[in-house]
């Protein structure tokens, strides 16, 4: 039937002697799928003026079906002013819209229908985006969906959004433009940036720095998070050309909200305590460990309590603590590994040289202020590749950039490591674009990519060299925002101040260096646990806030301060898991999914019925998508296939109750009969069913 359609649409729509026809035809198919997608968004507006209107306007009383006699029989059996044929055309239109072979004949012709009925300029008492959560059948209500959402998203429920997003994604449309996808993320990160706002309304309010810091790794990395995500959307959007976002003002009002309110108030907040708690003099936080006892307490922690021979450890420069959380949620969403997280307090200046050195084994640590200042671990210089295989070497350890060990085969990898305790893997992929003036836009995009080569590294160490424990971590974390640096993002400092040694955009290292309210200052021996006694009295300089110094110009990507984003540093702990029952112990189970009603009773050819998804979705429950359709009790199928997705991460069980529209197919259904309801894991293929009682006391009815 759909290569007959497809036949008769391309060869048929210019042909001015039978267009009449055709296009009737073509109108009365996708106007039928319009309205009842209206319908099925919003119930009471089948009823309305609105509607009434858009019906008068959208199907000419002097189209009528009897015009189509010359069609063939099984396309001219779709139309009838029988309600019990409307659910069939429903599901025909469903599937020629989902056919692969044949979208883009669908794509071309409803967007032809779209212009020739102006439905556009016919949508204008249509002013909710849930009038229109059901319709797929034009491109331009996609486009206009989202732009009433994009327009007004805070005020809607984030129950709502979830759901309605969850929807959309796995629309035609998003099916068929990546576009729509990237859209979509970007509008759920909004919505879970405004919520949180909501949340912190009255701001950032906590007794001590621990508190602070304790909030941040459960909770207020969330913002650094959804703005990410955000604007990685937003930017893949704007390279494409079809940024539907920024003509409705959503992209500059979480900038602005990012950069003025979130930026600003964290800032002032985090640094009262900071005060409050003398951290400079004194850089330590109650339970959380400092970042230069990295390989006492974490690596040699692993080799000395357990039963593992040999420790990896990947160092990927300025992954920050809110990304390496996102790679610790996809990792456990993997049956085989378990990943746990934690942070350690970096070291201040947060930058490379020093976290890398504080990260390497050592008991004594040492600065020495030259031309410029160079860090060593019990006398070895920190810096290079080279220098760092060599101090761990005196600990049986072994060192590698990241892409060597993406490029062994199994057999060279594993000989390379065979002899070590602990093999210490350099990543750079977040700094090396981030913290160059020609790259730093890019940022996100780095970002993006280095989750994915991290979680590939681990299942590389894991599957092909034998690992059965990696430690992901970071030297420091960063500091990002879209918009260009102003003058108010930086220090009234003018020039370097006398004795300083090195200077960047974000600290200054030096000797007997001035003090003054725009910035702290204090000595590296408190802030990264120095010897003094081997090495120089090192002193720091580094802006409040998030501000630059003015001598080093600006930058919008940065590190190198207090703020938590550059000094909550993350430890991610991934182990294999090897027997079946600790597998099955840390696997997420699939949400269950159960009709609310048992028997089930259908009255109508296009009827609804209501299910519980018994659980949350988070860190036990993972979504499940499911076919559902209704066959008699031979296995015969009587109605269209709907591709449900279960994703509701809502604790309210209210929210978690949703309907799923079934479209019959046929007539002269008994009503004494047990039909099935059959519900089909798209993963998993298992099947359910339950019975379904079906009594159509009206077969003309419509909905």
């Amino acid at each position: 039937m759909l290569n007959g359609i497809s036949r008769f649409v391309w060869g048929l729509w210019n042909d001015e002697e039978r267009k009449p026809s055709l296009k009737d035809f073509i109108v009365k198919l996708l106007v039928t799928d319009f309205s009842h997608g209206l319908a099925s968004s919003n119930v009471d507006v089948i009823n309305s003026q609105a509607m009434q209107n858009l019906s008068a306007h959208l199907l000419p009383t002097s189209i009528t079906f009897e015009q189509q006699t010359s069609l063939p029989k099984e396309i001219e059996a779709l139309f009838t002013s029988a309600t019990s044929k409307r659910s069939a055309v429903i599901n025909f239109v469903k599937s020629w819209r989902e056919n692969r072979t044949l979208s883009d004949s669908y794509n071309n012709l409803s967007a032809l229908v779209a212009n020739e009925l102006e439905i556009k300029e016919k949508l204008s008492e249509f002013t909710l985006p849930e009038n229109f959560i059901s319709v797929e059948t034009f491109e331009l209500i996609e486009q206009q969906f989202i732009m009433m959402l994009a327009k007004d998203l805070p005020a809607f429920s984030h129950v709502d959004i979830a759901s309605w997003i969850s929807l959309r994604l796995r629309s035609h449309w998003s099916y068929e433009d990546k576009n729509y996808q990237a859209i979509y993320k970007a509008l759920r990160a909004a919505k879970q940036f405004y919520q949180l706002k909501e949340k912190y309304d009255e701001g950032f309010n906590f007794t001590s720095a621990r508190d602070m810091y304790k909030a941040y790794e459960t909770d207020i990395y969330k913002f650094d998070s959804s703005y990410r995500v955000f604007s990685e959307n937003s930017i893949a959007l704007s390279k494409s050309g079809k940024d539907i976002l920024k003509g409705t003002g959503l992209v500059d009002d979480i900038e602005s909200l990012y950069v003025d309110w979130y930026l600003h108030d964290l800032a002032i907040a985090w640094g009262s305590l900071v005060d409050k708690d003398n951290l400079t003099s004194q850089w330590k936080i109650q339970g959380i460990n400092n970042q230069q006892n990295f390989f006492n307490k974490e690596v040699k922690g692993i080799l000395n309590n357990t039963q593992v021979k040999r420790v990896f450890v990947i160092i990927s420069d300025a992954l920050r603590y809110e990304v390496a959380h996102e790679i610790h949620q996809q990792i456990n969403d993997e049956k085989r590994f378990k990943s746990e997280v934690s942070s350690q307090l970096g070291v201040v200046p947060s930058y490379t040289q020093l976290g890398m050195g504080s990260l390497l084994p050592h008991k004594s640590l040492t600065a020495h202020l030259k031309n410029k200042v160079e860090y060593k671990a019990d006398g070895l210089s920190v810096h290079g590749m080279k220098n760092r295989h060599k101090i761990l070497t005196n600990h049986r350890g072994i060192a590698f950039k990241a892409d060597e060990v993406l490029n062994w085969t199994n057999k060279e990898g594993r000989e390379k490591v065979k002899e070590a305790e602990v093999v210490y893997i350099y990543h750079d992929e977040i700094d090396a674009i981030g913290d160059k003036a020609a790259t730093e836009n890019q940022t996100f995009e780095a970002v993006r990519n280095a989750v994915d080569e991290i979680k590939q590294l681990v299942a590389r160490i894991i599957n092909r060299l034998n690992g059965s424990r990696v430690l992901v971590t970071a030297d420091h974390g960063f500091i990002f925002k879209m918009t260009d640096v102003t003058d108010s993002d930086k220090t009234a400092l003018k020039a370097e101040p006398t004795g300083t040694v090195e200077s960047k955009k974000r600290y200054v290292i030096g000797s007997n260096l001035p003090s003054d309210n725009y910035y702290w200052t204090g000595k590296i021996a408190d802030t990264a646990g120095l010897d003094l006694d081997n090495g120089d009295d090192a002193e720091f300089m580094v802006p409040r806030g998030s501000n630059r110094f003015n001598f080093n110009g600006g930058a919008k990507f940065i590190h190198g301060g207090i703020m938590p984003q550059e000094i909550c540093v993350p430890i991610l702990q991934v182990r294999e898991l090897h027997d079946d029952k600790a597998k099955a112990k840390h696997a997420k189970q699939k949400v269950g999914v159960v009709p609310l009603n048992s028997p089930i009773k259908i009255v109508s050819n296009i009827d609804r019925i209501q299910f519980l998804k018994t659980d949350a979705i988070g860190e036990k429950f993972k979504p499940r998508e499911l076919d559902i359709w209704i066959e008699t009790p031979e296995g015969k199928t009587i109605s269209g296939v709907e591709k449900v997705m279960f994703d509701s991460e809502s604790n309210n069980m209210d929210d978690r109750k949703s309907n799923v529209q079934i479209k019959l197919e046929g007539s002269g259904f008994n009503r004494s009969k047990n039909y099935k309801l059959v519900m089909k894991d798209t993963e998993s293929l298992n099947i359910t069913s339950h019975t379904v009682i079906i009594d159509l006391a009206f077969e003309d009815d419509f909905f």
